[in-house]
Order: structure tokens, then sequence, then C-alpha cells
């Protein structure tokens, strides 16, 4: 979203400074010498996606308060000095999305775009949240099952025999209601 060597500046001040590169703790940026001497510091991933989710409480006259309550709020170590570029990143990247225009792909690039996001795919990256959810609501009650089905047929596999406990799972079968 942001590209190295752009220049941006502070939205109340209009200070400037220059996004160097993104890095694996947060984006690092220069501030230029004006009456001050210049420095590089790098903004933390942490706080700006705290500030990107809050940004519709955060007030532009007490710009440097309401930031770090922000913070404060959410357990992070407050940040005195950098809190107009903080904020300078977080409503860019709000004008940028506004202003995204999505671009349908014709039917050959949609194609090789889908080719290659097939080749790419890996379920073991990425966010694992949804399967684990999908997975604990499917195994609820499994244990109490299975703890049923040992009271009343021991510790053995009703289908086969087996009396290895770790075998015998109780997931593998399923409980059917009593006819009257």
């Amino acid at each position: 979203m942001f590209p190295s060597e752009e220049m941006l500046h502070t939205e109340i001040k209009e200070n400037p400074f220059r996004l160097l590169s993104v890095a694996a703790d947060g984006i690092k940026l220069n501030i230029p010498p004006t009456q001050s001497k210049g420095r590089t510091l790098v903004l933390d991933y942490g706080h700006l996606d705290s500030l990107w989710e809050s940004r519709r409480v955060v007030d532009e006259n007490a710009l440097t308060h309401t930031v770090n309550q922000v913070w404060k709020d959410r357990a992070q170590p407050l940040d005195h000095t950098n809190e107009a570029q903080y904020w300078a990143l977080v409503c860019e990247r709000e004008r940028r999305e506004r202003n995204l225009i999505l671009v349908p792909l014709a039917d050959e690039q949609a194609s090789q775009t889908e080719a290659q996001d097939a080749a790419g795919y890996s379920p073991l990256a990425g966010d694992w949240r949804q399967i684990v959810a999908r997975q604990i609501r499917e195994r609820r009650g499994q244990q109490q099952f299975r703890d049923i089905l040992r009271e009343h047929h021991g510790d053995c596999c009703i289908v086969t025999g087996c009396t290895l406990l770790a075998v015998a799972r109780g997931g593998a079968y399923q409980a059917i209601p009593r006819r009257k």
C-alpha cells in the first residue's frame, strides 16, 4: 500500500516524513531535518493496527491524548513522540482504500490469476482460527459420547473388538435416538 521512499505529511501540522521500508517489526521512516536534526524510527504494526481499528474515536484536536488513550486501553506501551506519524499513516491508508478503484479482469487474466492462486495456496499457511472454531463445534460432546460407550461396552471397539483404547474412538460412531 505504501511504496518505499514515498513522502507523506502529518495531518495537522503537515510535517514531512519519508517512508523508507516495510520491515518485520514495523514501517521504517525518516523524519528529515528541519529546525531540529533528522531521525529514523520504526512505527510498530501493533500500534498501527490499534489506531486503524479505533480511528473513529480519535480526536484530531487532542491527538496526543486520544492516540495514547487507544494504546493505553489495549495495554500497549505509549509513544509520546510519534503519534502524528502513526495517525498520518492511518489517515493515508483510509484515503487510499476509499479511492481504490476495482477494475474487472479480462477472462484471460482472471484464468491466469486463478491458476497462480491455486498453485500458491497452502492450507497450512494463514489464519487457522475459523478452521479451529469449526473443529471445536464439530467435536463438542464427543468425549461424553465416548465415555458412555466405554461404560456400556468396556474398553474395546464395539465394531471391530479391538482392545487398544487409543484406537477405540467415540467419534467414529453416531448416536441414534431409541425407538419407542
